[in-house]
C-alpha cells in the first residue's frame, strides 16, 4: 500500500490532484492513501504528531507539492526540511510558476509539472515515482532481536504472522521473531505485500489462489483473509495480474 501526500492551498486545486492521482494509480495498477494537507505547516504538524515522525519514507511514499503556498513556508523549503535528500520520499513539484524550474534542484525530486497539468504528464511522474519507492523499500528491513540486529530481505519473507504480541517473519529458510506491531511493519514493506487479515501480511509472490476465505500459497499453506478486507485482497490480487499481463 503506497501513501500519497498532496499540498496545495487551493481546495479544487487538491479535489483536482486527487481525481487525476486515483485515475493515474488504477492505470498503473498501484493501491494508494491518498491524504490533502493546505500547507507545509499543516504537513509538518501532522507527520511531527504521527508514530513516523523520525522516519518519512514511513509517512509517506509520494508527495505532490505546491510551491507557492500561504503560510510562513513555501514547497521547496518544506521539502529540504520534511523529505531531505536520502529520505527516501519521491516529490513531484506541482506549481503555477514556471520561474521556479531553476529553484527546485536545490531538493532532490522526480518530476516539475506546471499547473494546468496534463494528466498524462502526471501519470508518467508518478510511475517515476512508484518505480523509485518500490526500490527504496526492497532494500533490506533491520530488525532487533533483543540486542541484536537482523537484516531481512523483504523479498526472502513468505507472510508475517503477528500472534501474542510477537511478530513472526515466516522467510524461505527461517522464521524470525521479535517484539513489534504489525502496523509497524506494513510500511517499510514493498507494494506487493497485501495486508488480507489484522495478523497478517502475506508476499503476493508467494499466493497460488484465493478461496475467499483464505490465501492459498505456493506450499500449500493457508492464510486467513478477514471478511472486512476479502475486497480489498480481492482488488489488490487483480491489480497485480493486471501489472504482470503489462510487464
Amino acid at each position: 500500500m503506497h501513501r500519497i501526500a498532496i499540498v496545495d492551498d487551493e481546495a479544487s486545486q487538491r479535489h483536482l490532484f486527487v481525481d487525476l492521482v486515483r485515475i493515474a494509480c488504477d492505470s498503473l495498477s498501484k493501491d494508494a492513501v491518498i491524504d490533502c494537507y493546505e500547507s507545509a505547516e499543516v504537513l509538518a504538524r501532522e507527520i511531527n504528531e504521527s508514530d513516523s515522525c523520525m522516519a518519512p519514507d514511513q509517512f509517506c511514499d509520494i508527495v505532490l507539492m505546491d510551491i507557492e503556498l500561504h503560510g510562513q513556508t513555501n514547497g521547496i523549503e518544506a521539502v529540504k526540511t520534511l523529505f531531505p535528500e536520502g529520505s527516501g520520499v519521491q516529490v513531484i513539484y506541482v506549481t503555477g510558476f514556471v520561474d521556479y524550474c531553476t529553484d527546485v534542484y536545490q531538493t532532490e525530486h522526480i518530476s516539475f509539472l506546471v499547473k494546468p497539468v496534463m494528466y498524462e504528464s502526471l501519470e508518467y511522474a508518478l510511475k517515476q515515482a512508484f518505480i523509485k519507492a518500490e526500490r527504496h523499500h526492497s532494500r533490506p528491513l533491520c530488525i532487533k532481536i533483543g540486542r541484536t540486529e537482523v537484516l531481512i530481505q523483504p523479498d526472502r519473507i513468505r507472510y508475517v504472522e503477528s500472534r501474542l504480541r510477537v511478530l513472526n517473519f515466516h522467510c524461505i529458510d527461517r522464521t524470525i521473531r521479535t517484539y513489534l506491531r504489525l502496523n509497524d511493519i506494513e510500511s517499510l514493506l514493498p507494494d506487493y505485500f497485501i495486508r488480507c487479515h489484522s495478523s497478517y501480511l502475506v508476499n503476493v509472490h508467494v499466493v497460488e489462489m484465493s478461496t475467499g476465505t483464505d490465501l492459498v500459497l505456493d506450499d500449500g499453506e493457508k492464510v486467513p483473509i478477514s471478511q472486512r478486507r476479502k475486497k480489498a485482497v480481492h482488488d489488490r490480487l487483480a491489480a497485480y495480474s493486471r501489472s504482470v499481463v503489462k510487464s
